[in-house]
């Protein structure tokens, strides 16, 4: 017996241009997001080896400092430092430039309108 031909099946379509278009279109947009997907990955690792290289730094400088708190002479008596009077600092007013008090001038005409 002959192998049997497989024999394809037609379905009318209606405007196949614009389904084909919009086929198209949607493969773009996948091969993109595949693309920023990878440029994703790529900045993770490279994060996780920075934060990596972060603590190794921190820990060698804990224990710098720990090492220099060790050398240091230690204190028998705790010095007193005197308590002074704080001083009330004047906040003075920032004026606004440029763009900043123009917005703000829009801002007062818009209040002012009555509707």
């Amino acid at each position: 017996m002959a192998p049997k031909r497989n024999v394809g099946k037609y379905i009318g379509l209606s405007q196949p241009v614009i389904l084909r278009k919009e086929i198209l279109e949607t493969a773009i947009k996948s091969a993109l997001a595949l693309k920023h997907f990878d440029a994703y990955k790529i900045i993770k690792v490279e994060k996780v080896k920075k934060i990596d290289k972060i603590k190794l730094v921190m820990k060698k400088i804990i224990r710098e400092i720990n090492a220099l708190n060790a050398s240091l002479p230690s204190l028998d008596k705790k010095i007193e430092i005197p308590k002074t009077k704080s001083k009330q600092v004047r906040k003075k007013t920032i004026e606004k430039k440029g763009i900043e008090k123009d917005i703000e001038d829009i801002r007062r005409k818009l209040d002012n309108l009555d509707f």
